[in-house]
């Protein structure tokens, strides 16, 4: 049975005096779940824009973890949706980013199951990457059974988005999500699993069911989110077991050093 571990929101850089130690902590929790692949989603860095050299450290700090992984960056690593109107995507941190993660999307074969990861920060860009991941999305879920897509922002804030604090800065835009859903939908993605909110929650019955999966260094609290099931305070990484047709999850706590919290106004 393929297992998958997904960590997300690493910030490495926020506190760098603490990354040596939190390398540790999660090559221990490799050795102990033994997956067959880690996939990072998103936000691996804090602030490239100010310090380049994050992006250029971080590929050693993921290979030092010594598992097979494939990493999609988050807003801190390319820029925010351009929606956001600041700090947003640009060329050049894509760029540099590419040279040593890649595009952002990504396909792996285990046991039956196509492991995607996409993009989300060139979702509503305009740019002609956005129309090839599209393509290349659909091709991919036209080629196999069944599908576990990995992304850094959620589609959506499930059923509460209006209740969220700066609910329009963390799912995907509603013109890109209108264009990923009829793929998305599809019966035979499986899960959807997230990051970027800091936030541990699944929606089970949801379609696709979705996942998202909390920093495993440091806590958001961002006041109106809820779930089916739900935990605002989790700080771990997802594993998840693909059995048949089927995508088990569990939450795993880490314990990681130099633990801090942000609380998001309304």
């Amino acid at each position: 049975m393929p297992v998958i571990l997904q960590i997300s929101d690493l910030h490495l850089g926020r506190l760098p005096e603490h990354d040596a130690a939190r390398a540790e902590v999660l090559r221990a929790a490799v050795a102990d779940v033994r997956p067959d692949l880690v996939v990072v989603t998103g936000d691996v860095c804090e602030n490239p824009i100010a310090s380049p050299k994050e992006v250029d450290d971080a590929r050693p700090w993921l290979d030092s973890l010594e598992v097979d992984t494939v990493v999609t960056p988050g807003n801190h690593d390319v820029g925010n949706k351009l929606s956001v109107g600041k700090f947003g995507v640009t060329r050049g941190l894509y760029e540099h980013w590419s040279q040593h993660f890649g595009r952002g999307w990504e396909r792996r074969d285990l046991g039956g199951w196509a492991i995607l990861t996409l993009n989300t920060q060139i979702t509503g860009s305009g740019w002609p990457e956005e129309e090839e991941q599209l393509e290349w999305l659909e091709a991919q879920l036209d080629s196999t059974q069944r599908a576990a897509v990995f992304m850094h922002m959620p589609l959506d804030l499930g059923p509460v988005d209006d209740g969220v604090a700066h609910a329009h800065y963390w799912p995907v835009d509603a013109g890109a999500r209108c264009r990923l859903l009829p793929l998305l939908f599809r019966p035979k993605v499986r899960v959807l699993a997230t990051g970027h909110l800091h936030h541990y929650a699944s929606f089970p019955s949801a379609q696709p069911p979705r996942v998202w999966c909390p920093s495993c260094t440091f806590q958001v609290r961002i006041p109106g989110l809820s779930g089916e099931v739900a935990d605002p305070d989790a700080l771990g990484v997802i594993r998840y077991d693909l059995d048949g047709d089927e995508a088990r999850h569990e939450y795993i706590a880490l314990n990681m050093p130099g633990v801090t919290r942000v609380e998001v106004g309304a």
